[in-house]
């Protein structure tokens, strides 16, 4: 009569702490949430010619020796107006890490070989008509500047940088401001004739840039989950092997 209330025990005892194990394996960490920002608004000044989004900008979370770090690339997408190369001088960011001043860019990848002057402060820098950046990538001018479809990957460091301190809006500096916006450029060589510039804006953060995507559970955690599971196997295989044999 015990022998046969012994599996049913057993199994009320494994299948709960099996359901714990799958739990972890399918709870999601907010360590990494890439997005990307797309350019394709003017809000001052004349509008590029070509198609849009004129910009992408890229968050990746780093892995493995990389994992405290985050990789921005931009793709640009401009013409040329008049004669006159379309080009990115300015890119316009905010941050809400504690470390901004301490931030290191290395660039990592891409066609673009200009100047490059990476700036950082709280609320330091004004794009025009809208509100307060806290960083501002400057790029070259004229053909030496972000032009066509010029891409670049900055490896961005510090002892912890994390992509979701990026998607962050900018502070309003006065009543009427355009904003706010997550991130802004401004670009060169615009307008009718391709005498003007303009500011552009992004639009909101779109999950997944060229990360892979969506936010996942942390590898750990499936190690974790894929472990336990295991182990609660080869415990049930032990235990029923060292049932003992009926007797008749």
């Amino acid at each position: 009569m015990h022998e046969n209330l012994r599996p049913a025990s057993r199994r009320k005892l494994i299948w709960p702490a099996v359901l714990v194990v799958m739990g972890l394996a399918g709870a999601p960490s907010t360590a990494k949430a890439d997005f990307s920002l797309e350019f394709s608004n003017t809000f001052s000044g004349g509008p590029p010619t070509g198609s849009t989004p004129w910009l992408t900008a890229t968050f990746t979370q780093g892995t493995g020796v990389d994992a405290n770090a985050v990789f921005l690339t931009l793709q640009a997408n401009l013409s040329v107006n008049n004669g006159n190369p379309e080009n990115i001088d300015n890119l316009y960011l905010n941050y809400t890490g504690s470390n901004l001043t301490s931030l290191m860019f290395t660039q990592t990848g891409g066609t673009y070989s200009g100047p490059f002057t990476p700036n950082t402060g709280l609320n330091a820098f004004k794009a025009d008509g809208d509100g307060l950046y806290d960083i501002r990538l400057d790029f070259g001018t004229g053909t030496s500047g972000l032009t066509g479809t010029t891409t670049v990957t900055y490896k961005i460091t510090d002892t912890t940088v994390n992509v979701n301190d990026f998607a962050a809006q900018s502070v309003p500096d006065n009543t009427g401001d355009s904003g706010p916006f997550y991130a802004a450029a401004h670009i060169q060589s615009t307008g009718d004739n391709g005498n003007n510039s303009a500011f552009v804006n992004s639009g909101n953060p779109i999950p997944g840039g060229g990360g892979g995507g969506e936010i996942i559970p942390e590898p750990s955690s499936m190690l974790l989950a894929l472990s336990g599971i295991a182990g609660l196997g080869l415990v049930g295989l032990r235990r029923k092997r060292r049932q003992p044999v009926a007797i008749a």
